[in-house]
């Protein structure tokens, strides 16, 4: 008999809550539609019992898991591997067994960034522009992304850069949208150790220091990088309940530069017009002032048809609310077209999809289902 690891085309979806995500339903038509044997199934683990749920998904054989609230800063203690996204972004949302491993990922970085070229091919296809073009990475010219939000979610875009054609560089507005700030490659700091964790992971935490993560495409030999530093010398381990060590402070833009901003009172390197703002929460348009909003709307040095991304929630669905339709009106009255959160999850969809299985999936399907699930 065979003492090799049996593996089941089986994937779990862990949460707490979970209702009203969308995973299990899109991904189990995903797979009847491509004649795949696999099967997905969603379970409400409470937060005490996670370890638990997952051991017992990694002792079953079972392929991976999709990761939601409040678990994504978690599973550290379970991997074996950790993608240079998912260390920058602080959260895992995906995980699976590959090459005697577990390892785990992110994929909301690239869903935003793939739904941002889909558009801009859409438009250039509206725009008659030549197929040669469209795909020669000579005809974009320099433009920057901005975000609107979290300093983890803006150095996850700038890693993930590398998997879109063009020439972009990310640059993050701060708290009151009077100041913003390039970002440079860098190489991401984990911020999971960081993360606030149950005791029983903070003890499995001190016990993997192997922990690796894949191969960085921003380093010149694709080297991976490591995690092996004693998590009792490191000082982001040692301050794990300061708030200033949350994610969102975990990698830093590059020092500030005079020849990175266009020049004083403005918010946009003049070489590198705005092509989308990435708004990751309402609340960072609606906090701010006024002034500061419509300075960004009216002055910021954009393309001719930039675009606003909405970031879908983590949870996987999305609230009509007031601020949202107000926003949405405030931007395409700017001349800024948006891409809606079920845009982003469709992508994102796919590449857990394939994350999984190997199988590129139709975003047609998915975006089909996810408007049949969510009523859309």
């Amino acid at each position: 008999m065979s003492l090799d690891r049996v593996l089941q085309p089986l994937v779990a979806c862990l949460g707490n809550p979970v209702g009203g995500n969308p995973t299990q339903f899109v991904m189990t038509r995903l797979a009847r539609e491509a004649e795949l044997d696999w099967r997905f199934f969603t379970s409400q683990v409470p937060p005490e019992l996670f370890d638990t749920a997952f051991r017992g998904i990694q002792a079953l054989g079972m392929s991976g898991a999709a990761i939601l609230p409040p678990f994504e800063t978690s599973l550290k203690p379970f991997l074996d591997s950790i993608s240079p996204r998912a260390l920058a972004l602080g959260k895992v949302q995906v995980v699976k067994w590959e090459s005697d491993q577990w390892t785990g990922d992110e994929t909301i970085s690239t869903a935003i960034l793939r739904a941002l070229t889909h558009r801009i091919c859409a438009q250039a296809v509206s725009a008659q522009v030549p197929l040669d073009a469209q795909n020669s990475n000579d005809s974009f010219t320099p433009q920057s992304i901005g975000v609107i939000g979290s300093m983890a979610l803006a150095n996850a875009l700038q890693l993930a850069l590398f998997d879109i054609p063009g020439d972009y560089s990310v640059l993050r507005f701060d708290e009151t949208l009077k100041h913003a700030k390039v970002l440079s490659p860098a190489t991401p700091i984990d911020p999971l150790s960081a993360n606030p964790l149950a005791p029983a992971n903070a003890k499995a935490s001190t016990e993997r220091s192997d922990l690796t993560t894949l191969p960085d495409p921003s380093l010149p030999d694709g080297s991976p990088l490591r995690n092996d530093h004693s998590l009792e010398s490191d000082p982001l381990h040692r301050n794990a309940l300061d708030p200033t060590q949350r994610s969102d402070y975990m990698l830093q833009p590059e020092s500030p530069d005079p020849s990175s901003h266009s020049g004083e009172g403005e918010l946009v390197p003049k070489d590198r017009p705005l092509r989308a703002l990435i708004i990751e929460h309402f609340d960072s348009l609606s906090n701010s002032s006024p002034q500061a909003r419509n300075r960004l709307l009216k002055a910021a040095n954009f393309v001719e048809q930039p675009f606003a991304i909405f970031v879908p929630p983590a949870n996987g669905w999305t609230e009509s609310i007031k601020d949202r339709s107000r926003w949405i009106e405030q931007l395409e009255s700017h001349g800024i077209g948006w891409i809606e959160e079920i845009e982003v999850l469709t992508h994102q969809y796919a590449i857990n999809f394939e994350f999984w299985s190997g199988y590129e999936a139709p975003l047609d399907s998915i975006r089909e289902s996810l408007e049949e699930y969510l009523q859309w």
